[in-house]
């Protein structure tokens, strides 16, 4: 599978891959980076994403028992807990949850 993702890191064997923003539609770029995971097609959405400090929502990850995986020093967090823990977010995680299966639909190309 060719992966027109960058890769980020590896965790726990899985290959995880950087999803760069294109078009952010009005978001800061930085909120739109997100990670996905080559296998389990997990994506993940950073902390600033949920208008967070990585600290708070590390917490919050740490108590759900919430998957996330490190890059560059800052926690990112599975999109679908993410949705279902901070609604008000539900637009911008929504738009990277789109970008995520639109990678993994050229990938599966």
């Amino acid at each position: 599978m060719a992966h027109t993702g960058n890769k980020a890191a590896r965790v726990g064997g899985e290959e995880i891959l950087i999803i760069s923003p294109r078009d952010t539609k009005g978001f800061p770029r930085y909120k739109m980076l997100a990670l996905i995971g080559t296998e389990s097609k997990q994506c993940f959405v950073s902390a600033a994403a949920l208008e967070l400090s990585d600290d708070l929502a590390l917490l919050c990850a740490l108590q759900d028992g919430a998957a996330f995986v490190p890059y560059r020093n800052h926690p990112y967090f599975e999109s679908k807990w993410a949705l279902r823990e901070f609604p008000k977010q539900k637009e911008l995680i929504s738009k990277i949850e789109q970008r995520c299966q639109e990678q993994l639909a050229r990938d599966k190309a």
